[in-house]
């Protein structure tokens, strides 16, 4: 337990650790910063300060005295030098190999990284899997899965729990019909909560731009978008999530897309897991002579960092 920073002699030990600063630098987080997000070593003076949210006088008042005094609660001091932010993230392989009365051989793969700062988060990802499957009447292989997504999104947190984002997903399905989908515009969040059990965060998209380029020909569509993810942790080693996308189009509101995932992940030692989810896909006006929906049910494994 560090000494209490109060009295003259400790003002002069602070004053001479501000004079070496160059070579031992010392951050210090504040209460806020506790909910996932850090400071890095390098942090200014301001950066250490417990600042409130939403400014007042009475917290300018003693963001100032603080910044003149070198004063900090210890209450209000949860870590002293805390790691630079790093991406976290996991990546994973699944497969499906049959043999007898059919032949069939899939693979695929997902990667996802997430880097948070005090205010900001940035995440990007993506995820393909290609299958082909043999009549061994006919002796015809025929393509069974051919998916791929990617996706980049950056978060802005103007408070604790309201953000504002700017995102870019682009997604193919070859058995669908879908030769690509873009999806564009930034967005509105509300984070309900962050910590390491549970992550609960539902947004509402501003209007953005969804443009379908089909075997038939391309379509554009002014839609809206909302979004829904939760993560819980009921014991240490497994997760369950599920995340719910509806993206309606502005014009007709009866020409949509709603994707739905559910899942659950143990970790089985260190980083390594194994994974289950189900993939619920439907788009209310799909390519002639395409089907609405599409269900995937994936098994895998993988290392998370």
């Amino acid at each position: 337990m560090p000494p209490s920073p109060t009295g003259s002699s400790s003002r002069r030990g602070r004053a001479a650790n501000r004079e070496d600063n160059e070579s031992r630098p010392l951050a210090l987080s504040a209460r806020r910063v506790s909910r996932g997000r850090r400071v890095g070593d390098r942090a200014r003076d301001w950066d250490i300060l417990p600042r409130p949210r939403t400014p007042s006088l009475a917290g300018v008042f003693h963001a100032v005295l603080a910044l003149h005094t070198g004063e900090i609660p210890i209450k209000d001091i949860v870590a002293i030098n805390p790691p630079p932010p790093a991406f976290h993230g996991s990546v994973a392989l699944n497969g499906l190999f049959t043999t007898g009365n059919s032949e069939t051989e899939q693979l695929g793969f997902t990667a996802h990284a997430v880097k948070r700062w005090l205010d900001d988060r940035f995440s990007l990802g993506g995820e393909y899997s290609y299958g082909r499957q043999k009549d061994q009447n006919t002796g015809v292989t025929s393509t069974t899965v051919d998916y791929g997504a990617g996706f980049m999104k950056y978060e802005h947190f103007f408070t604790e729990k309201f953000y504002g984002y700017a995102g870019f997903k682009i997604e193919h399905d070859g058995v669908a019909g879908l030769t690509y989908c873009t999806t564009t515009g930034p967005g509105a969040g509300y984070q309900w909560f962050e910590s390491p059990p549970s992550t609960s965060r539902p947004k509402r998209g501003s209007p953005g731009s969804t443009k379908l380029f089909e075997n038939t020909g391309s379509r554009d569509l002014a839609a809206l978008r909302f979004f829904y993810s939760v993560d819980w942790t009921p014991v240490k080693p497994l997760k369950l999530y599920n995340t719910v996308e509806y993206l309606p189009n502005i014009a007709d509101w009866g020409e949509y897309l709603l994707n739905i995932d559910a899942g659950a992940r143990a970790t089985v030692w260190e980083g390594l897991f194994g994974d289950f989810r189900i993939e619920y896909r439907y788009n209310s006006r799909p390519d002639p002579g395409r089907k609405t929906t599409d269900v995937g049910y994936i098994l895998s494994a993988g290392w998370a960092f």
